[in-house]
């Protein structure tokens, strides 16, 4: 994978310790058998270097970023014009003890509310916050990555029923990681040529 340099220079130092938290070929498989699926293997590469890894490239004010299309009614493209894009970061990816116990946890009924699975069974989390990544494990969209913002309420219903494009693969996402403001950027830039701005 092309990882931004910097990043990776900040994934393998010593600032890690208490958070990278590299998959064992024992955890790999637990994890399948959870979701009944084959990992794709660009992701388990990377989980067996850099599970539970603090993506921030030392600074709060610059913290690692991607760049999303919006899902509109089901699609990234609406009246043919290709869906809103918006920037937004990842703080760290999940261990694969946080990622069972997400999965699990979001895919059988809530705890505290009156709401069922909140995200299909083929998405598996791969980090923990609100805005959360989900990775696809279906025939369909095997490997892609999508955003969905947690919402306590069950998939499919009128309040929880659309997730984000984010990439075609963990690779494609990976490599997209670049500084926030530099995704923001990115996003400028394509407007400029959309709109001749």
């Amino acid at each position: 994978m092309n990882i931004d340099k910097a990043a990776l220079a900040y994934w393998d130092s010593d600032a890690q310790q208490g958070y990278k938290a590299p998959c064992t070929p024992q955890q790999i498989n637990a994890i399948e058998q959870l979701v009944s699926k084959k990992l794709p293997p660009d992701f388990v590469s990377f989980l067996t270097q850099y599970a539970g890894v603090d993506t921030g490239i030392g600074t709060i004010d610059d913290p690692i970023g991607f760049v999303v299309a919006q899902v509109v009614n089901g699609s990234r493209f609406f009246a043919g014009l290709e869906a809103s894009e918006y920037s937004t970061g990842i703080s760290t990816f999940a261990t694969a003890d946080e990622m069972i116990k997400t999965y699990t946890i979001l895919t059988g009924d809530s705890p505290h509310f009156d709401a069922g699975p909140r995200i299909p069974d083929h998405m598996l989390p791969i980090n923990t916050e609100n805005e959360m990544l989900l990775i696809d494990l279906s025939d369909e969209d095997y490997g892609k990555i999508w955003l969905w913002y947690a919402i306590e309420e069950t998939w499919g219903s009128e309040q929880n029923n659309t997730m984000d494009f984010v990439a075609n693969s963990f690779t494609e996402f990976v490599e997209s990681l670049t500084s926030l403001a530099a995704a923001e950027k990115r996003i400028f830039l394509r407007l400029e040529v959309l709109y001749n701005i």
